[in-house]
């Protein structure tokens, strides 16, 4: 079996430890490590041993914050609260390590005919929950107060083979059905959902007549505006709240819904928590591989093509490259508005994100991984209505000679490090047939400005040399060379140091005035890895030998 390279080999077991985190951050422990042999059966141990176990720290954590919101509870009362989802005596020693004789449920206190209102029924939870929502999201001070005494909603107990698990009998009339509702934990989350609606009535937001939501059918209901949030807030309550498993709140939603709304229910799920966890072993490796959200969907398909590069340049070249050296990008690219240039059947220009308003923006290596994937093989510095550098850009046509490239370029650089409110002159390698020059100025001066003095200038230099092959209008031979200043203006933009040439693959080089007689371009190829090492495991089960020998290789514990 071909061995994976040490970046590979970091970045998974990385990102195996770091999809394991995103798994106990939404409360399903059942992923916790003392649980994953019994989840897949023939899993290496040794590759257990990269994830932490945390049920213990699970447990205390649990137990601290449901005992911190009952007033005088005991932690034994607290973990009775889960016992309805417990899936047996085995899965509730796991959760509480209890052995397995599990606690009774508490019995349900309330009793059809009954009534109240929201203070009434004595839910401290639910009512400390309902407050700081309401308060965050709307303004809405004393929620609970609100619904129970100036626009009073009364709770009424109810028994019914046909009616909801909790249906609006009119607008301040709430029936809660006892024969689908039996037990603290059903009845706290179904209180959370149905007072989010209160909170959507009160607010304004979009919500359907009751004479729909009357006759609509299970699935009907699924789509109707208000659900989706109110649903989702449920889901929340349940996991951060309740600590309930995320298995046990696809079951709990479904028994409300419908079998008929599983793939909304996960939808609502995926939404609420941030992630939705695989249920298949298979389906955890498809999971893994997407957390590396930068690495390509395609590593061997040929993006760039060019006489610098025999097979050319891979979406997982290209990624390489760019992972190795993106701290060195960001630190060019931040507080900047940024142009990408991506490979698709031709090349695409991305200035905008979501947004037309707004520019990309790259201001730390998890924003450059968003954007490095492959594809994009150009990352460009946009300039802004007022600059401290300025640029010529000596772009020769196809028929003109490397060497009085170069040359052209020298005079320039020289040219301009002789102006008197130039500080200093970089200059780079393009990484196509040309170079950039870059003056850096004393003062920054308005864009527009910078870019007509350049022109000026190297109108005049042209004048001087009598060579009637430069210019810095349109090169319309192919032996001419334009000097270019016409990009220099807001939302212009040039690659930075670092960049790929979508065309070539070669590096945007920064190079020394000394050096720039003997450049040659071959000088800004990238260093490729042999395709085998950077090659992806074609099987879970190869990739948890692979992963497994890691372990054991460097010893991780």
């Amino acid at each position: 079996m071909p061995m994976m390279s040490m970046i590979m080999r970091d970045k998974l077991a990385g990102h195996l430890q770091k999809l394991h985190g995103s798994l106990i951050e939404t409360q399903r422990t059942d992923w916790s490590a003392s649980a994953t042999l019994s989840l897949y059966e023939g899993l290496p141990a040794d590759v257990v041993r990269l994830l932490p176990d945390s049920s213990e720290l699970y447990l205390r954590e649990w137990t601290r914050s449901l005992k911190k919101r009952f007033t005088g509870g005991s932690t034994r009362e607290a973990q009775e609260y889960l016992v309805p989802y417990m899936r047996g005596d085995e899965l509730a020693h796991h959760y509480f390590g209890r052995g397995p004789e599990s606690p009774t449920r508490p019995v349900f206190p309330y009793t059809v005919g009954e009534t109240g209102t929201l203070k009434d029924i004595d839910q401290p939870i639910v009512s400390e929950y309902l407050d700081d929502l309401a308060l965050e999201q709307f303004g809405i001070k004393n929620f609970t107060d609100v619904v129970s005494e100036r626009d009073k909603k009364t709770i009424r107990f109810v028994f019914s083979k046909t009616l909801p698990h909790s249906i609006w009998e009119d607008d301040d009339t709430l029936l809660v059905n006892l024969y689908r509702v039996d037990n603290e934990a059903d009845f706290m989350g179904l209180l959370i959902h149905e007072f989010r609606h209160v909170m959507s009535a009160l607010a304004g937001e979009p919500m359907s007549e009751r004479s729909e939501r009357g006759d609509a059918t299970p699935t009907e209901y699924a789509e109707f505006p208000e659900e989706e949030t109110a649903y989702q807030e449920m889901i929340k309550f349940m996991s951060y709240v309740l600590r309930m498993p995320r298995a046990a709140i696809h079951d709990k939603l479904l028994s409300i819904v419908g079998p008929r709304n599983e793939e909304k229910v996960d939808e609502w799920i995926h939404i609420a928590l941030g992630i939705r966890l695989p249920k298949t072993e298979e389906e955890f490796f498809e999971e893994l591989v997407k957390v590396t959200a930068d690495y390509p969907k395609h590593p061997d398909t040929v993006v760039i093509q060019s006489e610098f590069y025999l097979k050319g340049l891979t979406e997982a070249d290209v990624w390489g490259y760019y992972d190795q050296e993106k701290s060195e990008l960001v630190s060019k690219l931040k507080g900047h508005d940024v142009m990408l240039v991506i490979k698709a059947d031709g090349e695409i220009y991305k200035r905008h994100p979501d947004s037309k308003e707004e520019f990309i923006r790259i201001d730390s290596v998890t924003d450059f991984d968003r954007y490095n994937n492959g594809r994009t093989v150009e990352f460009h510095k946009v300039v802004a209505d007022s600059t401290d550098y300025g640029y010529v850009d000596v772009d020769p046509k196809e028929n003109v000679a490397f060497e009085k490239t170069k040359k052209v370029a020298t005079d320039v650089h020289d040219l301009l490090a002789k102006q008197p409110d130039v500080r200093g002159v970089d200059l780079a390698y393009s990484g196509g047939r040309g170079f950039h020059i870059y003056p850096r100025y004393a003062r920054a001066r308005p864009t527009d400005q910078a870019r007509k003095e350049l022109k000026s200038l190297m109108d005049e230099y042209i004048e001087q040399s009598g060579d009637e092959k430069l210019t810095t209008g349109v090169a319309r031979e192919n032996d001419m060379i334009r000097l270019d200043t016409s990009t220099l203006h807001r939302t212009g933009s040039l690659r930075v140091f670092g960049s790929l040439n979508a065309k070539t693959g070669l590096k945007c080089l920064p190079i020394a005035r000394n050096a720039l007689p003997g450049f040659k371009k071959e000088s800004a190829k990238i260093e490729i890895s042999a395709k085998e090492s950077m090659r992806l495991p074609a099987t879970e089960k190869e990739f948890f030998e692979e992963l497994a020998a890691i372990s054991i290789g460097d010893g991780v514990s």
